[in-house]
């Protein structure tokens, strides 16, 4: 039952007419009949008032860093890693969905996440409340660069500049790329960068 506010003052108008014509009543005993009455609609419309504005479903919300570290504990954990496991985080959005994605680049015990190529970083992307790791790249060496968007292209996934190098391999500059399962999995199997982060405004996110 919706009452809009037309109705309810007719109605409340209607009652009052009603209350003041009968000759049963004592004027005390009208009166508390329309109090009573003018409560009764109110409180029926209040209940049944449903509001234009929803609250945001929280999938399209961007996430807290307390959400990620919670996911990335939990992801930690199921891969058998020591609790003395450290590592650091940035946020960025990768997709262009308002989201941001966390990267996480591991870093200590050192003997236990890192060889002579490099630490590993895995990318968290936002999913049903929570985030899900969504890729898991290998040897991985600062600095780190996000590069920018392609132009006209909002829902493509940006690139990662990294560095790889180490043992045989040539010191070089190589691109991360997104494919449908996922960014490149290792630096030393991917192309090298040609271009430049300095002639467009690349994000830097490990030093």
């Amino acid at each position: 039952m919706h009452i809009k506010s037309g109705k309810l003052l007719k109605l409340l108008w209607q009652s009052y007419l009603f209350c003041q014509r009968s000759p049963m009543l004592t004027p005390m005993i009208k009166i508390l009949i329309l109090v009573a009455f003018t409560g009764l609609l109110i409180g029926c419309s209040a209940k049944d008032y449903t509001p234009s504005l929803t609250p945001m479903p929280e999938s399209a919300r961007d996430l807290c860093d307390e959400i990620l570290t919670q996911s990335i504990t939990t992801f930690l954990q199921s891969r058998g890693a020591p609790i003395s496991s450290q590592y650091d985080f940035i946020r960025a959005d990768l997709n262009g969905d308002n989201k941001r994605e966390g990267l996480v680049m591991m870093k200590l015990p050192h003997s236990y996440w890192c060889g002579w190529a490099g630490c590993p970083m895995f990318i968290f992307t936002p999913r049903l409340g929570d985030f899900m790791m969504m890729s898991e790249i290998q040897n991985v060496r600062g600095p780190i660069f996000i590069a920018p968007k392609s132009d006209g292209n909002k829902q493509q996934w940006r690139n990662i500049i990294a560095r790889a190098s180490g043992g045989n391999t040539p010191d070089r500059t190589v691109v991360l790329s997104y494919s449908p399962h996922g960014y490149t999995s290792n630096t030393l199997n991917a192309p090298e960068f040609s271009g430049s982060v300095y002639t467009k405004p690349h994000d830097k996110v490990f030093r």
